[in-house]
């Protein structure tokens, strides 16, 4: 078995892991194959990445500086948390647009075409109604204490 970086060796000695790939995957519930690669080949999960930064104590960008992978790495498709399911249409558009923003420096992933308006849509895209009363000057006119005048009835 190949002898671990001493940065890597550092870690999991810090955090009470036996300084070897097995220790780690022992460590994050991960194979010793997965560790491997990630540690000696820079290839690696965005799942994994999680697992092995939360185990060590570290930031993911501080695993991914270890094992050599570069910020331009593409590291799969991003899984949002679990309870994004809760998202309301205009946040998960929100949360698009706020993730295109954070990432065109690097590159844009739609086209010229998906960037007009009526282009492809987020596959989070969901149809929201309107909440009843919400909105409009009725509405307004209630929350200042204005509602219908009589018309001397």
């Amino acid at each position: 078995m190949r002898q671990l970086p001493a940065e890597w060796e550092k870690l999991a000695t810090r955090k009470g892991i036996p300084p070897s790939a097995r220790g780690i995957a022992t460590a994050t519930g991960l194979a010793t194959t997965t560790i491997t690669r990630l540690i000696f080949e820079g290839r690696t999960s965005p799942k994994t990445l999680r697992m092995v930064a939360d185990s060590l104590g570290v930031t993911q960008d501080e695993i991914a500086r270890l094992a050599r992978i570069s910020g331009g790495h593409d590291l799969g498709p991003w899984d949002p948390p679990r309870d994004a399911h809760l998202l309301d249409g205009p946040t998960r558009e929100a949360l698009d647009g706020l993730i295109r923003a954070i990432v065109k420096g690097g590159r844009d992933a739609r086209s010229a075409d998906e960037q007009k308006i009526g282009g492809a849509r987020s596959p989070w895209k969901c149809a929201t109604a309107p909440i009843a009363g919400a909105g409009g000057s009725s509405a307004r006119r209630a929350s200042r204490g204005e509602g219908r005048r009589s018309r001397g009835r």
